[in-house]
């Protein structure tokens, strides 16, 4: 995955951090 701008970048943290979460 490519991350272009900063935001995409965010976005990218959250939906680790959410499938993180999950895999818990």
């Amino acid at each position: 995955m490519i991350v272009s701008s900063p935001g995409d970048g965010k976005f990218v943290r959250l939906v680790l951090l959410i499938c993180k979460f999950f895999l818990s």
